[in-house]
């Protein structure tokens, strides 16, 4: 009634376990009530150089997150249509810095004109999570999230998602195939795979 986006959380720290935070059902229910106009804030991207909050810093460091959980966070903001916050020392960020904050296809999912939030598919506590959003042109992307601590093999179907079509590996950029049936996905521990499936056919 009053804004028209507000805090989720308190304040996010690189660490793993505020990374993860979304995937609690108590939050689920909360981050489902982000609309057009209406955003939930799960707090800033923990990417680049950064200093301690809320002081005037002169040495930056870099982020305490692992590369794989750069890219979890990144992915798991843009399927909760999050607003990304860069909270680090802007110039002094790394190519790998600059690639994960300017992906546009990534970006597009993000600010996917129909803003509607990311739902979960499947998972299992602990071990892995699968979420989807439904995009403005009648696609889909879909995140894929390891969160044991080894590689995994991830799969999921078409008929878990509700349609079939081409797929396209928004990270890399490169078209991979084709959801007919199932389809596997190998995803590094701790990392995330963000696909887009084209709207092609209904089930």
């Amino acid at each position: 009634e009053h804004c028209n986006l507000w805090r989720l959380t308190e304040d996010i720290h690189a660490d793993w376990k505020r990374l993860i935070a979304p995937f609690d059902d108590k939050l689920v229910k909360r981050l489902a009530q982000t609309r057009p106009g209406s955003y939930g804030d799960l707090d800033m991207l923990q990417i680049g150089p950064m200093g301690v909050p809320n002081r005037a810093e002169k040495i930056f460091r870099p982020s305490g997150l692992k590369p794989a959980e750069q890219y979890l966070q990144l992915t798991l903001w843009s399927l909760l249509t999050q607003p990304l916050l860069l909270s680090c020392h802007v110039p002094t960020m790394d190519a790998f810095d600059l690639n994960l904050v300017t992906n546009a296809e990534v970006l597009a999912v993000n600010q996917d004109g129909l803003c509607e939030q990311g739902f979960r598919v499947k998972h299992k506590p602990g071990e892995f999570e699968v979420w989807a959003k439904v995009l403005e042109d009648g696609g889909k992307a879909l995140g894929l999230f390891n969160l044991s601590e080894h590689d995994a093999v991830l799969t999921f179907s078409a008929q878990e998602l509700g349609m079939v079509g081409a797929l396209r590996d928004l990270w890399r950029q490169k078209d991979i195939g084709t959801l007919e049936h199932t389809f596997s996905v190998k995803v590094s521990s701790h990392g995330a795979v963000l696909l887009k499936i084209a709207p092609n056919v209904e089930l």
